[in-house]
């Protein structure tokens, strides 16, 4: 499978190059669009660590954006959904069912396009900026 609209490989912005400043410390000189740039830039560098390759950030599918689009050699594409969390408490509402039937739509326009499977995941990360990926989420 061919995408279109990808006009050059990923790399990460400049601030996801120096990960010793904490999230927490990042957040309050940042907005929220920046801050989740920020932690995309940090879950694309633990994919690329576990294997993935970042095939586009930000990407649109029939005007639905997900976060990461990933490649696995041996599991294939993978949407990836990135969220902060300030505490594990609540992670269960951070994604909500219009924002899930979205993403559910996405990964369904892109196992058409792709003619295999494509799993959705979620990646969160904390304020002392610890990545946890889960496979296979919906």
């Amino acid at each position: 499978m061919r995408l279109k609209s990808i006009k050059k490989p990923f790399a990460p912005t400049d601030h996801a190059q120096s990960t010793d400043v904490p999230l927490a410390a990042y957040e309050s000189i940042c907005t929220s669009q920046q801050r989740g740039r920020y932690c995309e830039d940090l879950v694309a560098i633990e994919l690329r660590k576990l294997g993935y390759k970042i095939l586009a950030q930000r990407y649109k599918i029939a005007n639905i954006k997900v976060d990461l689009l990933v490649r696995h050699p041996r599991l294939g594409l993978g949407i990836v959904e990135v969220k902060s969390l300030s505490g594990w408490d609540w992670l269960s509402t951070r994604v909500s069912q219009k924002q899930r039937l979205r993403l559910q739509r996405a990964t369904e326009i892109l196992v058409e396009r792709s003619r295999g499977p494509v799993a959705l995941m979620l990646a969160t990360v904390d304020k002392k900026q610890a990545v946890k990926i889960f496979d296979e989420i919906w």
